[in-house]
């Protein structure tokens, strides 16, 4: 073995240890990839949101789905987001759209948030993490909130309505 290869081995496998990792918390926690803001506004159309409608989006980034829903609808949204970047984000776009009496960010865990008073819930989220979080909706949600999953669907539970939007499949269900 030559110098060369030896040099090469050492970059390759921390290299590859580092991707590991970054794999590794992906599958486990999920990432940022923002819907685009026309896809945002139909998934809200499909719904056919009301009035009293309160609209949680668990794992909100930038909070691009509630602050259109209370703009839009003049709903109250919650916005839950884990990422400390993403939630000062989505709070500077909350104050700079003047809804910080209709939408609330909140820093934590969506598996850790209090979710009763939703008659929405909408995620886009891994598929891991939307199956994990079906004991969770089934407890706590009251029957007739609309459930609305991005990309990944419930593969026991009964789908009222779906839609192809641009690049995304969108799952609507009722509890």
């Amino acid at each position: 073995m030559d110098i060369w290869q030896i040099f090469l081995i050492l970059l390759v496998f921390p290299f590859i240890y580092f991707l590991y990792g970054i794999i590794k918390i992906i599958l486990q926690q999920g990432f940022f990839v923002p819907l685009p803001y026309n896809t945002i506004k139909e998934i809200l159309n499909m719904i056919r949101i009301k009035k009293l409608d309160v609209l949680y989006d668990l794992g909100s980034g930038d909070g691009r789905i509630p602050i259109l829903a209370s703009k839009i609808y003049g709903i109250r949204s919650v916005g839950i987001e884990n990422s400390r970047f993403l939630i000062w984000l989505s709070k500077r776009k909350v104050k700079k759209n003047q809804l910080q009496n209709k939408v609330k960010i909140i820093h934590g865990n969506i598996f850790d948030q209090d979710i009763k008073d939703a008659s929405i819930v909408v995620f886009y989220l891994t598929q891991r993490l939307t199956d994990k979080l079906k004991p969770k909706l089934k407890k706590e949600l009251k029957k007739g909130v609309r459930v609305i999953s991005v990309s990944y669907r419930f593969k026991d539970w009964r789908i009222e309505k779906s839609k192809k939007i641009g690049h995304f499949y969108v799952y609507l269900y009722k509890i």
